[in-house]
């Protein structure tokens, strides 16, 4: 699929920029360089119309998100609520859930280092014992 503007096509699979020759209201494909067939131009511009689009977080609403953040318990209870619950923009609820999950490999990577620290330490209090 390819949006075009003033001979300037831009592949909105691979998002390549790539110059080519537009012949009257006829676009190429860039990989097999075939032209396209208006109907699906057509089909994929009505596609793109019906999708929902959800509002802009304004900053406002981050800054507010940001002081609720601040707050102790209660941050980590919004946490949740902003990731999971469906009343809240789709932007904030990822964010929400890629914070999650960034939160999840840091624990992960520091229980594995507290891990590997008590081993090594164990270890090296084990042959002094002995």
């Amino acid at each position: 699929m390819y949006a075009s503007t003033n001979r300037l096509n831009l592949c909105l699979n691979c998002l390549l920029f790539e110059r080519s020759t537009i012949k009257k209201g006829r676009d190429y494909s860039l990989e097999t360089n075939t032209p396209q067939a208006p109907q699906e131009q057509y089909a994929y511009q009505q596609y793109q119309s019906n999708q929902a689009v959800a509002p802009i977080v304004t900053v406002k609403e981050w800054l507010i998100t940001m002081l609720i953040m601040i707050i102790p318990i209660v941050n980590l209870v919004m946490i949740f609520v902003y990731a999971f619950s469906s009343g809240h923009n789709p932007s904030k609820s990822n964010f929400f859930k890629a914070y999650l999950i960034m939160a999840c490999i840091i624990i992960g990577l520091y229980l594995l280092l507290l891990l590997l620290f008590v081993v090594i330490f164990g270890s090296a209090l084990a042959s002094l014992n002995s």
